[in-house]
């Protein structure tokens, strides 16, 4: 069996696959595979008090960043506002672009019926993305990528 895979773990904040997904990811790196994280948002207006959503969307792209690094992989956060992720072809097509450019072998992400609003959108995005990224038809700067496995 193969393990050196290429990990996409897909979240509607900077966190929420690095909590829900850290051990496979982490046991992913550990067996020679590639990971990143994508983040829809940042999760900024879940700071503590007296920190402004502009000062903790900083340190949540630290976060992310830092995550990455210890797992030799990578993070990227879309710059979209926290609560209100855009249920959006546009949206669906930066992710569609991010699964073309990565070419992961598993995609994570959140479960259909998630409590928080951002991550069930995050969920039907992601089913989206993951079939424009495959179909050759939806052109776009990298070849298309489709992708068998997603939890």
């Amino acid at each position: 069996m193969e393990t050196k895979k290429r990990i996409l773990a897909i979240g509607g904040h900077v966190g929420d696959m690095e909590l829900a997904a850290g051990g496979l990811l982490a046991t992913g790196a550990v067996q020679g595979g590639t990971v990143m994280t994508l983040a829809l948002t940042a999760g900024e207006k879940g700071g503590p008090a007296g920190v402004s959503p502009q000062e903790h969307r900083i340190q949540k792209l630290r976060e992310a960043e830092t995550f990455a690094g210890m797992l030799n992989g990578t993070a990227k956060v879309l710059n979209y506002s926290d609560g209100l992720l855009p249920d959006t072809d546009e949206v669906r097509f930066e992710v569609c672009d991010v699964i073309r450019e990565f070419k992961p072998d598993v995609i994570i992400t959140h479960h259909h019926s998630s409590m928080h609003k951002d991550h069930r959108t995050c969920r039907r995005i992601v089913d989206d993305a993951r079939y424009y990224a495959a179909v050759p038809g939806f052109e776009r700067e990298q070849p298309a990528h489709g992708v068998r496995e997603m939890y």
